[in-house]
């Protein structure tokens, strides 16, 4: 592990690609206006960015967490784990809390423009969904698994590369249609606030047992 503790310090890297993502964002949906800019974005389909991203979104969904959860058990220690599950129930409870009670009526670009009767280039064997589309949940999950590998690596370009990484993730969501550019942003945004606030919590509580491994070495036997 890193001896710097600053959260922006050790994962600036991929904070400076999150951010740029975030800026552009705001930045295309204020200028085209959402409807125009998912359109103009769904022009650019090629069968391999197809395939590529119809496996890709994955990265947002239950399956890569748990291989980050196995890793934690294997090799991190008792804060990094409360830290990752703690995320993963705060952002959970924002994004599903938002859905629900304040956006639930906000329907998914697939079906927003089928009824404007507007042809979209789909993904064959993407399901499209109706409602419940801001914010994204999947943005919010890749951010934040991508954001806490971050934290558990030293190397600055590899950290870079996490950063594109989640950008790609949230991308795809625009890419197949599942979400407009803002949903995105709104999630990538949940999922790193969530991460930050979670784990200067974890930092700050100070009980000696959560430096500490949480698979200890067998002993060896003379």
């Amino acid at each position: 592990m890193q001896q710097n503790k600053d959260f922006i310090l050790r994962n600036w890297p991929f904070l400076l690609v999150a951010f740029f993502y975030l800026i552009l964002g705001i930045s295309l949906n204020k200028y085209y206006g959402e409807d125009d800019l998912h359109l103009l974005l769904n022009q650019y389909h090629m069968p391999w960015l197809d395939y590529f991203f119809k496996y890709f979104t994955k990265t947002g969904e239950l399956l890569f967490g748990l291989l980050i959860f196995a890793f934690i058990i294997w090799k991190s220690n008792w804060r990094m784990l409360l830290t990752f599950v703690s995320t993963f129930v705060m952002q959970a409870i924002i994004i599903i809390g938002m859905k629900r009670m304040f956006f639930r009526h906000h329907h998914r670009p697939g079906y927003y423009f089928q009824e404007l009767s507007v042809d979209l280039n789909l993904v064959e064997g993407i399901k499209q969904g109706i409602t419940f589309t801001f914010p994204s949940g999947h943005s919010s999950i890749a951010f934040f698994l991508f954001l806490f590998v971050s934290l558990l690596i030293k190397n600055n370009w590899v950290k870079f590369l996490l950063g594109i990484a989640a950008v790609l993730a949230a991308f795809s969501r625009i890419y197949l249609s599942q979400h407009f550019m803002q949903d995105t942003v709104a999630g990538a945004m949940i999922g790193m606030f969530s991460l930050a606030f979670c784990y200067y919590l974890w930092l700050y509580i100070d009980y000696p047992f959560l430096g500490g491994p949480i698979r200890r070495p067998k002993k060896k036997t003379v």
